[in-house]
C-alpha cells in the first residue's frame, strides 16, 4: 500500500488515531495548513539487528586514532564553562 493523503491540521488534531493507523499501514501523509503544504510523513523500513551492529562498528572504526591530545574530558568540560 503506497497511497498518499493530504490532511489539514484541523483534521489531524481531530482524527489523530485514524491518521496514525493509516500511516502505520504504509500510507504517506502530507500535512497542510490553509492548503499550504507543511510536512510529509512516511513510514520507513525498520533496520535489522545486523544493520545496527554494522553501523555501530563503522562509527567505532571512525573513532580509531582520534584523541583529545593532552586534555582530559573533564578539562574540556571545565574550559567550556568559562
Amino acid at each position: 500500500m503506497n497511497n498518499k493523503s493530504k490532511i489539514s491540521t484541523t483534521d489531524a488534531s481531530s482524527h489523530i488515531a485514524t491518521i496514525l493507523d493509516r500511516w502505520e499501514n504504509g500510507e504517506t501523509i502530507d500535512g497542510a495548513r490553509e492548503d499550504i503544504p507543511k510536512d510529509t510523513s512516511k513510514r520507513i523500513k525498520s533496520a535489522t539487528t545486523k544493520q545496527y551492529v554494522d553501523a555501530i562498528s563503522a562509527l567505532q572504526d571512525l573513532r580509531k586514532g582520534i584523541t583529545l591530545g593532552n586534555y582530559s574530558v573533564r578539562e574540556l568540560i571545565d574550559e567550556g564553562r568559562r
